[in-house]
């Protein structure tokens, strides 16, 4: 007499309905996280290329015993676009002439909770205003 063997081969609907469950989770949880990261990798390049500019407005502060009018930077045979810098005015950006010896110049950031955005408003003397994203440098 001989009986045959059956093997089940495969899952059960509950074993798949939880591994499914778990995978859910676990997207829920990282995806968030995920998005955010681009956000802050633009923002960071935001500042960087604002912090490299300011430094060629202190080259330029150091040649010319001022700093630039709004114009200089926008002409294209400008001394930041011609090679005298070596700089492009970063994408964005607003830059404000106060004085011969002071500016501003800010990019709006997408990550809101950055804690440089206060921290650069208040060493330029910004109010600080909670619906207003933008990172600062200056020379004051």
């Amino acid at each position: 007499m001989s009986s045959k063997r059956t093997i089940d081969v495969g899952f059960t609907l509950i074993e798949l309905l939880v591994v499914i469950s778990i995978i859910a989770v676990l997207t829920a949880i990282l995806l968030p996280n995920l998005v955010g990261i681009r956000g802050r990798a633009a923002d960071a390049r935001k500042k960087a290329d604002l912090k490299e500019f300011q430094s060629a407005l202190r080259l330029y502060y150091n040649d010319n015993q001022k700093y630039p009018e709004e114009a200089d930077l926008d002409e294209a045979t400008g001394p930041f676009q011609n090679g005298t810098y070596s700089i492009s005015v970063p994408e964005d950006s607003e830059y404000v002439r106060l004085s011969d010896d002071a500016y501003n110049m800010y990019v709006t950031l997408t990550n809101e909770a950055d804690p440089d955005i206060n921290e650069s408003k208040t060493k330029c003397g910004i109010s600080l205003d909670p619906d207003n994203f933008d990172y600062y440098v200056c020379a004051r």
